[in-house]
């Protein structure tokens, strides 16, 4: 039987994806991105509205976090909306056309 799956460009996902180190919170929650699904024009501002100041903050408060995602997004929870920009970066990254917000 013919294999019905090309692997070839898993190899080319694969060596875009090991590039991925540290992602910048302004390029993962781009303008784009804030405006098609939160209440806010950027990463920035949402931040600020809801109080946090720093990465531990998001930690420590995560409990606000999520509702406050909860009430000005999309989303349900802060894992919900950090999963959907990723996911939308790395298609970006790729090249990818498709809507990411489907897969999520």
């Amino acid at each position: 039987m013919a294999n019905l799956f090309d692997q070839s460009g898993l190899k080319n996902i694969s060596k875009h994806l090991s590039k991925v180190k540290d992602i910048d919170f302004d390029d993962l929650f781009d303008n784009k991105f804030m405006a098609e699904n939160t209440k806010f024009k950027t990463i920035k501002e949402f931040l600020n509205a809801c109080g946090i100041k720093s990465a531990d903050d998001i930690e420590d408060k995560l409990g606000d976090l999520n509702d406050f995602v909860s009430a000005n997004t999309k989303f349900d929870s802060w894992k919900d909306m950090l999963k959907s920009a990723g996911a939308g970066n790395i298609a970006k990254k790729l090249g990818l056309w498709f809507n990411y917000n489907l897969y999520v």
